[in-house]
Protein backbone atom coordinates (compact mmCIF):
# COMPACT_ATOMS: atom_id res chain seq x y z
CA UNK A 1 0.00 0.00 0.00
CA UNK A 2 1.52 3.35 -0.98
CA UNK A 3 1.55 6.37 1.34
CA UNK A 4 -1.21 8.24 -0.52
CA UNK A 5 -3.64 5.29 -0.33
CA UNK A 6 -2.90 4.84 3.36
CA UNK A 7 -3.54 8.54 4.00
CA UNK A 8 -6.83 8.48 2.09
CA UNK A 9 -8.07 5.45 4.05
CA UNK A 10 -7.15 7.08 7.34
CA UNK A 11 -9.01 10.23 6.26
CA UNK A 12 -12.18 8.31 5.41
CA UNK A 13 -11.93 6.38 8.68
CA UNK A 14 -11.65 9.64 10.63
CA UNK A 15 -14.61 11.12 8.68
CA UNK A 16 -16.67 8.04 9.50
CA UNK A 17 -15.92 8.40 13.21
CA UNK A 18 -16.87 12.11 13.15
CA UNK A 19 -20.13 11.41 11.31
CA UNK A 20 -20.93 8.67 13.78
CA UNK A 21 -20.36 11.04 16.68
CA UNK A 22 -22.65 13.76 15.32
CA UNK A 23 -25.31 11.23 14.41
CA UNK A 24 -25.78 11.30 10.64
CA UNK A 25 -29.17 9.97 9.54
CA UNK A 26 -32.00 10.48 7.07
CA UNK A 27 -35.71 11.55 7.01
CA UNK A 28 -37.53 14.75 8.67
CA UNK A 29 -37.04 16.64 11.93
CA UNK A 30 -38.79 15.58 15.11
CA UNK A 31 -38.63 16.36 18.80
CA UNK A 32 -38.18 12.92 20.30
CA UNK A 33 -37.25 13.53 23.93
CA UNK A 34 -36.85 16.07 26.68
CA UNK A 35 -34.90 16.10 29.90
CA UNK A 36 -35.45 19.04 32.24
CA UNK A 37 -37.05 21.08 29.43
CA UNK A 38 -34.29 20.14 26.98
CA UNK A 39 -35.33 19.09 23.51
CA UNK A 40 -33.69 16.43 21.37
CA UNK A 41 -34.34 17.25 17.74
CA UNK A 42 -33.55 14.72 15.05
CA UNK A 43 -33.53 15.27 11.36
CA UNK A 44 -34.49 12.15 9.44
CA UNK A 45 -34.04 13.57 5.91
CA UNK A 46 -30.54 14.77 5.14
CA UNK A 47 -27.90 15.88 7.66
CA UNK A 48 -28.81 15.73 11.32
CA UNK A 49 -27.37 16.15 14.75
CA UNK A 50 -29.33 15.79 18.00
CA UNK A 51 -29.65 19.06 19.90
CA UNK A 52 -30.29 19.23 23.63
CA UNK A 53 -31.61 22.23 25.55
CA UNK A 54 -32.60 23.89 22.29
CA UNK A 55 -35.38 26.40 22.71
CA UNK A 56 -35.29 27.61 19.10
CA UNK A 57 -34.56 25.84 15.85
CA UNK A 58 -35.23 26.66 12.20
CA UNK A 59 -35.19 23.89 9.60
CA UNK A 60 -32.96 24.48 6.57
CA UNK A 61 -34.31 26.32 3.53
CA UNK A 62 -34.82 30.00 2.87
CA UNK A 63 -36.37 30.57 6.33
CA UNK A 64 -38.93 33.04 5.05
CA UNK A 65 -41.56 34.29 7.47
CA UNK A 66 -45.13 33.19 6.74
CA UNK A 67 -48.06 35.59 6.68
CA UNK A 68 -51.28 34.34 8.30
CA UNK A 69 -54.50 34.46 6.26
CA UNK A 70 -56.83 33.38 9.08
CA UNK A 71 -56.51 33.34 12.86
CA UNK A 72 -58.37 30.66 14.79
CA UNK A 73 -58.53 31.20 18.56
CA UNK A 74 -58.63 28.20 20.88
CA UNK A 75 -60.90 29.07 23.84
CA UNK A 76 -61.57 25.68 25.43
CA UNK A 77 -59.53 22.88 27.02
CA UNK A 78 -61.72 20.18 25.47
CA UNK A 79 -60.66 17.81 22.71
CA UNK A 80 -63.69 17.90 20.41
CA UNK A 81 -63.51 17.91 16.63
CA UNK A 82 -64.52 20.74 14.31
CA UNK A 83 -68.19 20.71 13.27
CA UNK A 84 -67.64 21.84 9.67
CA UNK A 85 -63.99 21.97 8.54
CA UNK A 86 -63.44 24.58 5.86
CA UNK A 87 -66.29 26.95 6.71
CA UNK A 88 -63.91 29.43 8.35
CA UNK A 89 -65.36 28.94 11.85
CA UNK A 90 -63.69 26.89 14.57
CA UNK A 91 -66.40 25.35 16.75
CA UNK A 92 -67.25 21.84 17.91
CA UNK A 93 -70.97 22.24 17.16
CA UNK A 94 -72.75 24.76 14.98
CA UNK A 95 -73.22 27.97 16.91
CA UNK A 96 -71.68 26.83 20.21
CA UNK A 97 -68.56 29.01 19.85
CA UNK A 98 -66.32 26.34 21.42
CA UNK A 99 -62.96 26.10 19.66
CA UNK A 100 -60.59 23.35 20.76
CA UNK A 101 -57.02 22.87 19.56
CA UNK A 102 -58.06 19.76 17.63
CA UNK A 103 -60.90 21.62 15.94
CA UNK A 104 -58.63 24.57 15.13
CA UNK A 105 -56.08 22.35 13.39
CA UNK A 106 -58.83 20.63 11.40
CA UNK A 107 -60.25 23.99 10.34
CA UNK A 108 -56.81 25.35 9.44
CA UNK A 109 -56.05 22.27 7.32
CA UNK A 110 -59.27 22.80 5.36
CA UNK A 111 -58.63 26.50 4.70
CA UNK A 112 -56.38 27.62 1.85
CA UNK A 113 -53.28 29.61 2.75
CA UNK A 114 -51.20 30.04 5.87
CA UNK A 115 -53.21 30.20 9.08
CA UNK A 116 -52.51 30.94 12.74
CA UNK A 117 -53.84 29.30 15.88
CA UNK A 118 -53.87 31.58 18.92
CA UNK A 119 -55.10 30.95 22.47
CA UNK A 120 -57.49 32.64 24.87
CA UNK A 121 -58.45 29.81 27.20
CA UNK A 122 -60.18 30.30 30.53
CA UNK A 123 -59.50 34.01 30.60
CA UNK A 124 -55.73 33.42 30.66
CA UNK A 125 -53.08 31.80 32.80
CA UNK A 126 -51.91 28.18 32.80
CA UNK A 127 -54.32 25.76 31.10
CA UNK A 128 -54.13 22.03 30.38
CA UNK A 129 -55.59 20.43 27.26
CA UNK A 130 -55.96 16.68 27.74
CA UNK A 131 -55.64 14.82 24.45
CA UNK A 132 -57.46 11.55 23.83
CA UNK A 133 -55.46 10.77 20.69
CA UNK A 134 -52.85 12.28 18.41
CA UNK A 135 -53.71 15.71 17.01
CA UNK A 136 -54.55 15.92 13.29
CA UNK A 137 -51.52 15.96 11.01
CA UNK A 138 -50.80 19.52 9.89
CA UNK A 139 -51.17 19.54 6.10
CA UNK A 140 -51.32 23.28 5.38
CA UNK A 141 -48.94 26.04 6.45
CA UNK A 142 -49.71 26.87 10.07
CA UNK A 143 -48.49 28.71 13.16
CA UNK A 144 -49.50 27.44 16.60
CA UNK A 145 -48.53 30.22 19.00
CA UNK A 146 -48.86 29.51 22.72
CA UNK A 147 -47.44 32.93 23.56
CA UNK A 148 -50.81 34.46 22.65
CA UNK A 149 -52.41 32.99 25.79
CA UNK A 150 -53.22 35.94 28.11
CA UNK A 151 -50.71 36.17 30.94
CA UNK A 152 -47.79 34.76 28.95
CA UNK A 153 -44.49 36.26 30.05
CA UNK A 154 -41.95 33.77 28.72
CA UNK A 155 -42.96 30.49 30.37
CA UNK A 156 -45.44 28.39 28.34
CA UNK A 157 -48.97 28.47 29.77
CA UNK A 158 -50.61 26.01 27.39
CA UNK A 159 -49.93 22.41 28.38
CA UNK A 160 -50.90 19.45 26.19
CA UNK A 161 -51.32 16.37 28.37
CA UNK A 162 -50.60 13.42 26.09
CA UNK A 163 -50.56 10.42 28.41
CA UNK A 164 -53.33 8.79 26.36
CA UNK A 165 -51.49 9.25 23.06
CA UNK A 166 -49.62 6.06 22.22
CA UNK A 167 -47.25 7.54 19.64
CA UNK A 168 -46.55 11.00 18.21
CA UNK A 169 -48.67 13.92 19.39
CA UNK A 170 -48.32 16.29 16.42
CA UNK A 171 -47.05 15.67 12.88
CA UNK A 172 -46.27 18.22 10.19
CA UNK A 173 -45.97 16.77 6.69
CA UNK A 174 -44.99 18.59 3.51
CA UNK A 175 -45.75 22.11 4.76
CA UNK A 176 -44.24 24.86 6.91
CA UNK A 177 -45.20 25.12 10.57
CA UNK A 178 -44.25 27.36 13.46
CA UNK A 179 -44.69 25.65 16.84
CA UNK A 180 -44.19 28.20 19.57
CA UNK A 181 -44.33 28.45 23.36
CA UNK A 182 -46.40 25.50 24.56
CA UNK A 183 -45.77 22.26 26.45
CA UNK A 184 -46.30 18.61 25.56
CA UNK A 185 -46.23 16.38 28.62
CA UNK A 186 -46.41 12.66 29.45
CA UNK A 187 -46.16 11.33 25.90
CA UNK A 188 -44.32 7.98 25.69
CA UNK A 189 -43.41 8.40 22.01
CA UNK A 190 -41.99 11.13 19.79
CA UNK A 191 -43.84 14.31 20.67
CA UNK A 192 -43.46 16.13 17.36
CA UNK A 193 -42.64 14.77 13.92
CA UNK A 194 -41.73 17.04 11.01
CA UNK A 195 -41.35 15.50 7.55
CA UNK A 196 -40.39 17.51 4.45
CA UNK A 197 -41.25 20.59 6.49
CA UNK A 198 -38.73 23.14 5.18
CA UNK A 199 -38.73 26.54 6.93
CA UNK A 200 -40.52 25.15 9.96
CA UNK A 201 -39.66 26.70 13.32
CA UNK A 202 -39.67 25.22 16.81
CA UNK A 203 -39.46 28.04 19.32
CA UNK A 204 -39.87 27.64 23.08
CA UNK A 205 -41.52 24.22 22.77
CA UNK A 206 -41.31 22.29 26.04
CA UNK A 207 -41.47 18.50 25.86
CA UNK A 208 -41.30 16.17 28.84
Amino acid sequence: MNTNTHTIRKTWLLLGVVLGLIGLSFAGWRVVANEHSAQLIERLAGWHAPLKAASHYVLPANNSAATAFATLTVNNTGDGVDATPGNGVCETATGNGICTLRAAIQEANALAGTDMISFNVGGGGAQTITLGSALPTVTDNLTIDGSTQPGFSGTPLINLSAASVSSGVLSVVGVTAVLKSFRINDNPGAAVHLENADDSVIDGLNVS
